[in-house]
Formats: structure tokens, sequence, C-alpha cells
């Protein structure tokens, strides 16, 4: 009886210290929403703008919106010519006057009513060379894999930041149908000039690799990366993800096309895409311990990206 008495008074000090702990959280919901602004601009290509205001995470019905009365204008640095982009749908803002060119720098203005003002400015970034473009296929852990070399010429006018990746493509059937097909693939490199946006935190590869002309400014520079294929799936065509869809079908049925891309960037869009390569692997990492990461922004009193990009795209 003693031994219950003690196990019941035990239970009610708990239960009084559970209840005289309880305290009362009140969250500072004191948000002030900004705009967001993302374009991206290459040489002869219209301008598009997207622009929206930024949201709450705390306030589940305070959402990212698209803004549809902003004034978006670009000016050219140095000649100050301007021109204002006219909003078409879904945020986006376009213009084709005064399009891009290579070397030039820009700004953007983005106003509205009751939010700060957000600027950003940047320059289209000169193209390499590219040469001695090969590819081969060669055997990684026992899995297939395509390794890709070439040459580039550096230009010595700038400091050049330099991104390259692979498109997937399916093959245009009889009606001329094809585009991107989806294809996981990993990128790596055992270029000493390239850069592991992940900082050696990560053991497996990227979907781009990162390199500037940092030890070869203005001279020729021998590359190459290896490509390992991770998932593929159909297109609708019966494609099974490994390059074969079925007992005598050809290879250019089943097989996707693959292009080189190899952008050269301006140094805010280069450290644009290393946030987000960050940012979208640890998303993808089902785990409490992963860190946040925080995507890179040139927007001055607000979010986004305003970067220049000069593309080239090889058929291997």
């Amino acid at each position: 009886m003693l031994q219950f008495k003690i196990k019941y008074f035990i239970a009610l000090l708990l239960v009084g210290m559970l209840f005289s702990c309880e305290r009362k959280l009140d969250l500072d919901l004191d948000f002030e929403s900004h705009l967001v602004v993302n374009s991206t601009f290459s040489p002869g290509q219209p301008w598009r703008a997207h622009v929206a205001k930024s949201g709450n995470v705390l306030d589940a019905s305070n959402n990212i919106e698209d803004v549809s009365d902003a004034i978006v204008t670009v000016r050219d640095i140095v000649s100050d010519q301007l021109i204002e982009l006219i909003y078409t749908s879904n945020g986006y803002y376009f213009s084709n006057e005064m399009l891009p060119e290579e070397g030039r720098s820009y700004e953007i203005v983005v106003e509205k009513e009751n939010f700060k003002t957000i600027s950003a400015t940047d320059h289209i970034s000169y193209n390499a060379t590219i040469s001695d473009l090969d590819t081969m296929t060669i055997f990684v852990n026992g899995k297939t894999a395509l390794e890709v070399q070439f040459n580039i010429k550096d230009n010595n006018q700038q400091n050049n930041y330099y991104i390259w990746d692979l498109i997937y493509e399916t093959p245009s059937d009889q009606n001329g149908n094809g585009g991107e097909a989806m294809v996981e693939y990993q990128l790596e490199s055992s270029d000493s000039d390239t850069e592991d946006p992940f900082q050696n935190t990560r053991n497996n590869g990227t979907t781009k690799i990162f390199i500037t002309d940092l030890h070869f400014n203005g001279s020729n520079h021998n590359t190459s990366f290896i490509s390992t294929v991770l998932n593929s799936q159909s297109d609708g065509n019966g494609d099974n993800g490994e390059g074969s869809s079925g007992e005598g079908e050809s290879e250019t049925e089943s097989s996707p096309i693959i292009k080189l891309r190899i952008q050269s960037v301006s140094k805010n869009l280069y450290d644009y895409y290393k946030s987000v390569e960050v940012y979208q692997a640890r998303q993808s990492v089902n785990s409490n311990s992963a860190r946040p990461s925080d995507i890179y922004s040139n927007v001055k009193n607000g979010f986004g990206i305003f970067g220049g990009v000069n593309e080239q795209v090889l058929e291997l």
C-alpha cells in the first residue's frame, strides 16, 4: 500500500511539473514581402523577366504570387539607352528591343507600388572556342559511362566562368515529334581547375561542371569529364532507360541524342547556379540533418537573379 501511495504521489508531481512548465510560444509574424525578379539574357535574344513577390513560410495563407502590374525597365549601362518590358502572362515581362550584345553590361529595375524598388546589374561574357571534341564509352565500377574530351580556347579580355552539362533529347519521329528526355545523370571531372560546389562535402558527382580560367586565362585548355546515367524515364515510346526498348528496334529509335552545352557566364550567374546545385542536392536528401542552403542573389532590396549567359550546344 505504501509503495502504491509513493508511485501515485510521484505521478501527480510529474503532472504538476508538466503543466507548470507549459508556456505559450508567440511567433513574430511581422513580415515584409519583397519583389523577386529572375532573368537570364543572351546575345541577340529577347529580354524576358519573371516578377513575383516573396511569401512568408510561417504563414500558409501568404504565398509567393506573380506580379502583373510592375514597371520593369532595362538600361544599357554604357549608352544609357532604356527600354520597358511589357507584361505578357504568369508574371513574365518581355521585350525584343535593344537586344543584348556580347561584352555589354545592363541594369534591370523593377518598381511596384507599396514595394521597395529592386535592381541588379550584369553583363554577357565572350564565348570561348571549342575544338577537338571527342567521346568514348568506358566502364566505371562495372557500368558503362560516357567520357567527353575537348579543348577550350579562352579569351583574355576578362575573367571567365564556364559551366557545362549534357542535354538528352529523344529522336524525332515521323511526325517530327521529339523533345528533352528525362535522364538523371551525374558528371565527374578530374580536371584540377574545376570547382566543387559542395566543397568536398559530397562524394558523388554533380549535374554541372563548374570551371574558371584562373590558371589558363587567354590560352588553350584540354579538359574532360565522365557522365554516368543514374536513371531515365520512358518517353511513352517504350524506352526502358537503358538505350534499348525492344528486340529489333534500331539504335536511332531507342537511344537519346546527347548534346554538350557549354555556357560562358558572368560571376553572378556562376555563383547562382552553384548555389542551386547545392540546394537541389540537399533537398533530395531525406534527412533532418541536411542543412538548408541559401540561393545566391545579386538583386538589391529583393531576391532573384539577373545574369548574362553566352551558350553554345554541340551534338556528341
